[in-house]
């Protein structure tokens, strides 16, 4: 009995072995015969995709005019602030003090103005004065002794005076011309007086324009220690804590702290690379405000429902794979840049699709571009894996099926093509070609008896 079981289990293993080994050989054969399509007519749309991220209309860094530890900032990363909010507040102890020193200084600086002035009056209407009545005294005193020296001299000479008489009236005229010149000298620093005085005038009315200049700048320090929104937007970052001292960012070598990071979200941008190869259809797409040259303009808001909907370029973005956004293009890049050795053209399309706030708060994403640059219909199509190379190296082709004399299974040759636009899975097709020609997409496996075959065949020839 067990030899029973022996022998039907070993006939079991063969039968099986037999089907198992005949269905692998079918599926072998069938892998040998290779893959084909058809030639046939549609259309064919021929995009252009580019790559980036979603950026803000602007980013507005904030530094501080003052030096000072932080005691107050408001918002947060993310909150939304309007023109005019409180960002930051520094302590205002030092620029207090300084104001109110600079304000002393003022005061000093205005009395010792009015001091000046007051001495320059005095110079002008009571010294100048005072030095003319002493010349008109002198005056009058040396024309008196000129009048006694003359008469004592007449008097001499007709004998009636005596040396003594003589020699007194000689020296009061000398006495009078001295007090005269006297007078005189004292009219004249009279004069330089009133000049020194004007000249101390200027000097502390140039004190007091710097004293008060140094007071305003101090104020604006203290004003300074508030910094307020620029914009309305979003913190982007905030760098900073409660606590730290920051510089200014005027008179710092280092260019001072940046304290918050604005983002302009009224618009949202996806900037993307096109491709050098690519760009001049994208400029032929785009509005003629935002191709560079003398067409372009200011990037104005524009309504959507006045957009061009072949101007609109569809946007993906990889946080919202079931989202779909749509924007134009408002500016491109006038020169290229080197992204890892490929020469790129920046281009800004504007989302303008109802939708565009979900990206307010996803800045900095990824996102894809499709251009739509061109289309072509009713055309003759054959699949993008048929596409080859010649050979012989010129130009391109297609590998088509053939039947030889003697061969058990087609064979192929080669079938030089002309190509038009492809979009990665058709290309079009020029010359060459008809619809509903069969092409290989994958070339048959040539078994080791058929490369034999051909072998003796060559060899006879």
């Amino acid at each position: 009995m067990k030899k029973l079981l022996v022998i039907l289990a070993l006939a079991g293993v063969l039968v099986g072995g037999y089907y198992w080994v005949r269905r692998n050989t079918q599926l072998s054969l069938s892998f040998l015969e290779g893959k084909k399509t058809t030639v046939r007519r549609g259309d064919l749309v021929v995009p252009i995709t580019a790559n980036g991220h979603i950026k803000p209309a602007s980013v507005t860094r904030i530094k501080a005019q003052a030096s000072g530890e932080i005691v107050e900032i408001p918002f947060d990363v993310g909150m939304m602030v309007r023109r005019g909010d409180l960002l930051i507040r520094l302590n205002e102890d030092d620029e207090q003090r300084n104001v109110d020193r600079a304000t002393a200084d003022l005061a000093r600086a205005e009395v010792t103005l009015e001091q000046a002035r007051i001495a320059e009056r005095q110079h002008r209407e009571v010294g100048v004065r005072l030095a003319e009545a002493k010349v008109a005294q002198a005056e009058a005193r040396s024309r008196r002794a000129d009048f006694e020296y003359e008469r004592v001299r007449r008097l001499r000479e007709e004998g009636q005076a005596g040396p003594a008489e003589f020699e007194y009236a000689e020296c009061a005229r000398r006495e009078a011309d001295a007090l005269l010149a006297s007078a005189r000298a004292e009219m004249q620093q009279a004069a330089l007086a009133i000049e020194a005085a004007v000249q101390d005038v200027r000097v502390a009315e140039e004190n007091v324009k710097n004293a008060r200049k140094a007071l305003e700048d101090a104020q604006q320090r203290l004003r300074e220690t508030r910094i307020f929104s620029p914009i309305d937007g979003m913190v982007l970052e905030r760098p900073v804590q409660v606590g730290e001292v920051v510089l200014s960012g005027t008179k710092s070598l280092t260019g001072g702290n940046v304290l918050v990071e604005l983002a302009d979200v009224s618009a949202v941008y996806a900037v993307v690379n096109v491709d050098e190869a690519d760009i001049g259809l994208v400029r032929q797409l785009a509005p003629p405000s935002a191709v560079p040259g003398p067409t372009a303009t200011q990037a104005v808001f524009v309504p959507e429902a006045s957009i061009d909907p072949d101007q609109l370029v569809q946007v993906e973005v990889e946080s919202f794979p079931q989202s779909r956004f749509h924007g134009v293009i408002e500016r491109i890049a006038p020169q290229s840049e080197l992204n890892q050795a490929i020469a790129t053209f920046k281009v800004w399309i504007r989302i303008t699709s109802e939708n565009r706030h979900e990206l307010v708060g996803l800045l900095n994403t990824q996102a894809e571009a499709h251009f739509t640059a061109r289309s072509v219909t009713n055309a003759l199509l054959v699949s993008y894996d048929a596409f080859r190379k010649n050979p012989n190296g010129e130009g391109f082709g297609v590998y088509v099926p053939v039947r030889r004399p003697g061969q058990s299974r087609e064979g192929w040759e080669f079938r030089p093509c002309r190509f038009g636009a492809d979009n990665g899975i058709d290309v079009e097709v020029l010359d060459g070609l008809s619809e509903g020609e069969e092409v290989f997409t994958v070339l048959p496996v040539k078994t080791d008896k058929e490369r034999r075959a051909e072998e003796r065949a060559e060899e006879d020839d």
